[in-house]
């Protein structure tokens, strides 16, 4: 009887198809344009979850359709622009059919991470309104920060606040942002980053966001370092044994950490990807997590998610979490790098193997 390898070679079986990376993410992609409704907005979870549009999401839209869909993009900013605050400021969220704000109170992370969203797609379709709107929202991020270099006291919102700063000019309000999330909320002991200080839950966006930073600002010892944290602590297999990243705990398989760890290049990167490509639903979208359940800080639902979409598509292709050269420079002082400032040693390897490592 023939071997399976001579079957293989003789083409008389086909070999298990791997799925197109480049197909998968415009299938991601186009799923998230398709989504838009007339007003502008994307829902940032499908049926059978609230309708609501949270800014840290569109911002997240906004940079992964700036390239592939200019028309879904530009609508998107014309909303955002239109929903801008007279300060500056963005609302938390709003109602995607209606735009209207549903979370009205400013967020920082949220206002950040538009500002950068704005000045990116200033940048790439010279639109003088986006970056004019991404400098009045760094404006009102930058009257805010405080003299130990915050702006928040959350960890995340100040990585959204770092990346609005970064990309408008405010070098130097960035470089100080800089000092503060490498001094109060990071735990040197162990190389990752609090959620806000005094608060020691290990939160997978937190430290993938914060690695992203890091590398940068070319601090790519650091960065390691939080992904190693992340691999360590918070790996789980999913329903199915699949593995993946929880978001505070092995609670479920939160699909949006699990691609930022892939885009961040955390370690087994790509025993990841196909976690996230076999979790990719039909019509390209990506669910929240694998399961629905709420236990402590962890909140998981099997609805499509914008974020996790975004996600997976800037896992594949590419993330725009990067400086320019200009921006680079701005934040250096005297020859001398945010590296050089603060200094770290290269976490081994050896130190992913934790609680929940299979």
């Amino acid at each position: 009887m023939p071997s399976l390898i001579a079957l293989l070679i003789a083409g008389l079986i086909a070999p298990t198809a791997q799925p197109d990376r480049l197909e998968a993410a415009e299938r991601a992609l186009a799923w998230i344009a398709t989504s838009q409704t007339d007003a502008g907005w994307i829902p940032s979870l499908g049926s059978p979850e609230p309708r609501q549009s949270w800014l840290w999401d569109q911002a997240l839209a906004l940079l992964a359709l700036g390239h592939t869909h200019p028309e879904a993009a530009g609508l998107l900013m014309d909303a955002v622009v239109e929903a801008q605050n007279a300060d500056g400021s963005f609302p938390a969220c709003v109602d995607p059919d209606t735009g209207l704000a549903m979370v009205a109170e400013p967020h920082v992370g949220s206002t950040g991470l538009m500002a950068f969203a704005l000045s990116r797609y200033g940048s790439w379709l010279a639109d003088e309104a986006a970056a004019e709107a991404a400098r009045a929202a760094a404006d009102w991020l930058a009257e805010r920060q405080g003299a130990d270099g915050s702006v928040s006291s959350s960890t995340l919102a100040n990585i959204g606040a770092w990346w609005g700063l970064v990309s408008t000019g405010f070098g130097a309000e960035a470089r100080k942002l800089s000092l503060y999330l490498t001094g109060k909320p990071y735990e040197r002991s162990d190389y990752w980053f609090l959620p806000e200080p005094g608060n020691r839950t290990l939160v997978c966006d937190v430290n993938t966001m914060a690695s992203l930073l890091l590398s940068a600002n070319r601090q790519y010892a650091m960065a390691a370092a939080a992904l190693i944290q992340v691999r360590s602590y918070l790996f789980i297999r999913g329903v199915n044994g699949q593995p993946g990243m929880g978001i505070s705990g092995p609670v479920g398989v939160w699909y949006e950490g699990t691609a930022q760890y892939v885009a961040a290049e955390g370690l087994d990167a790509g025993m990841f990807v196909r976690t996230l490509l076999d979790a990719q639903n039909a019509d390209g979208s990506v669910p929240h997590s694998d399961r629905r359940v709420s236990q402590g800080l962890s909140w998981h639902t099997r609805a499509p998610s914008l974020s996790a979409t975004v996600w997976l598509a800037f896992a594949l292709e590419g993330h725009p979490f990067s400086l320019t050269g200009e921006e680079r420079r701005a934040l250096t002082r005297q020859g001398r790098s945010l590296g050089r400032q603060v200094g770290q040693g290269h976490p081994s390897t050896e130190q992913a193997e934790g609680e929940y490592d299979p």
